[in-house]
């Protein structure tokens, strides 16, 4: 599970350059557009968030989803530490790196928000559907390759809706984090 602070009055956003489409390169133009729209989405989703507190057992389950490019190095750092007593990272939003590990998470749809708890049993029906049909597309796959991405999906899903079912929805207060900031991690 995760949760997010924000900032008490809402920060200005930067603007961002309108990109140059030249008419000669259509591949060009695409690609300065989907950069740009993602670009847009990233500051629009992330740009009032303050820090973002997530649980190190989200982070561990991050190499089942190749989607999230970012993460997988948030994992590697946090692997190579070797730290057993932390419960939970604290992403403090103070640098591009960190904004990009935040928009991740944010935009993953088997990490836990705290704040969708109050819609829990739609949500888990929901999520169980997803997985129901996620089995019956690995069933039916015909390619290798198919069915060791459906299989990882499947394996977040179902961590997805045990931790749900598990995990207390009050966090606790011994826990320890974490601070992840520009270029080190602190344990408070």
């Amino acid at each position: 599970m995760y949760s997010i602070q924000y900032y008490k009055s809402k920060r200005i956003k930067p603007t961002l350059e309108i990109p140059n489409y030249s008419s000669d390169n259509r591949k060009l133009n695409a690609m300065k557009k989907i950069r740009y729209l993602h670009q847009k989405d990233l500051i629009d989703k992330c740009w009032n968030i303050k820090s973002l507190t997530i649980d190190i057992e989200d982070i561990k389950n991050v190499i089942y989803d190749d989607r999230l490019k970012h993460l997988i190095s948030l994992y590697a750092i946090i692997s190579r530490l070797n730290i057993n007593e932390i419960n939970s990272i604290t992403i403090l939003n103070n640098n591009t790196t960190n904004l990009l590990y935040i928009y991740e998470i944010i935009n993953c749809d088997w990490m836990i928000n705290r704040e969708e708890i109050n819609y829990s049993e739609e949500l888990l029906f929901k999520k169980i559907r997803e997985l129901n049909h996620l089995m019956d597309k690995y069933e039916n796959s015909k390619t290798q390759s198919d069915k060791i991405k459906l299989k990882n999906r499947i394996q977040l899903f179902k961590y997805w809706i045990n931790s749900f079912n598990a995990k207390n929805i009050t966090q606790k207060e011994d826990t320890k984090t974490l601070k992840l900031g520009k270029r080190i991690i602190k344990k408070s």
